[in-house]
């Protein structure tokens, strides 16, 4: 449980299989709710509307890269920003440069998540190659932050608890 109060759950579910394969796979999911209606949230949709997604068609007749890149181009240039002035960790194992040049030039979407102990709203990019996998480092919108951009007050709420 990345959040778990009287407004939201929110649960981060991370898998490993290996297939007889040279490498293992992994997936991660994040599923959120709001407790007051029951109903699942879309994490993104607490995002400011400038920098949310685009919706996803999930039209393979109508799929073109340079469309996929423009649905979360804003998102991908905020998360480059946060990236840049991010502290290493363990998972970065390719520099600013070549996971912005990654994700400016490759298919990708974005896992996001509420964390209360970090009281952030956490940004991933997600469904990268396996190549490109040392690019997915989730990385913390503080609370600072989330106001400044108008993020949803419910969720600042929640995550300043």
């Amino acid at each position: 449980m990345t959040l778990h109060n009287p407004e939201f759950l929110s649960i981060l579910r991370y898998r490993e299989w290996y297939c007889n394969t040279a490498h293992g796979w992994t997936d991660q999911s994040v599923f959120m709710f709001d407790l007051k209606t029951g109903e699942a949230i879309d994490p993104a949709s607490f995002l400011p509307p400038d920098i949310r997604p685009a919706p996803d068609t999930h039209d393979s007749t109508t799929f073109s890269v340079k469309k996929s890149l423009a649905r979360v181009k804003p998102l991908t240039d905020f998360y480059l920003g946060l990236l840049a002035t991010a502290p290493p960790n363990d998972l970065a194992e390719l520099n600013h440069d070549d996971c912005a040049a990654i994700l400016t030039h490759g298919v990708h979407d974005f896992q996001i998540w509420p964390d209360a102990k970090a009281h952030a709203l956490m940004l991933m990019p997600d469904g990268l190659v396996y190549v490109d996998t040392p690019c997915q480092n989730p990385v913390a919108i503080p609370v600072a932050l989330l106001a400044k951009l108008r993020a949803s007050p419910r969720l600042i709420d929640a995550l300043m608890e």
